[in-house]
């Protein structure tokens, strides 16, 4: 089984804690192929004389993968992204959806199938707020492993009891 690094919006982080194993069905399949709008920074260059055509880039966005590789597309349709272009792309780290209704922020290490599927995640335990709580939950089984705690500090320590491999607690406010 492959081991990638994965982008996720904060919805989908918060579907996953919330939806039990046994219901995971109900929810859209993650593949390291889903789309996303991934917008290149703008190149401040006073002496760039080029033409609004050759600048087209700063405005739209390329799609890129789930695993962060490129497609060779733009937003709007158009086929072939040059080099220059796919290097700047590399340093993004913040993609959005489609529809550019959320924000993916959230890197994960996962594991995933042949057909690039997921499997699970290699991080599971996560500390999410609900309402005015902190709970730790298991992303890969989707119930709460303990909480509520009144604050995020609480939560972390005992995330840090239970997985003493652990790096810092991961946390969705």
């Amino acid at each position: 089984m492959p081991n990638e690094r994965w982008v996720f919006t904060e919805t989908e982080i918060r579907q996953l804690a919330m939806t039990p194993q046994s219901q995971r069905d109900t929810l859209p399949k993650f593949n390291s192929l889903d789309e996303f709008l991934c917008a290149l920074p703008e190149i401040s260059d006073e002496d760039d004389k080029s033409d609004e055509d050759d600048n087209k880039w700063e405005q739209t966005p390329l799609i890129a993968y789930r695993n962060s590789s490129l497609s060779n597309r733009w937003a709007d349709g158009t086929v072939g992204i040059p080099d220059e272009l796919r290097e700047l792309a590399d340093d993004v780290q913040t993609y959005s959806t489609l529809d550019g209704g959320d924000y993916a922020t959230v890197w994960l290490d996962v594991a995933c199938d042949s057909q690039g599927n997921l499997v699970e995640l290699l991080e599971p335990l996560w500390i999410i707020r609900v309402k005015n709580d902190w709970h730790l939950f298991d992303l890969n089984a989707g119930h709460q492993v303990a909480g509520p705690f009144t604050t995020e500090r609480q939560a972390r320590l005992v995330r840090r009891s239970m997985d003493k491999g652990a790096s810092d607690a991961k946390t969705i406010p």
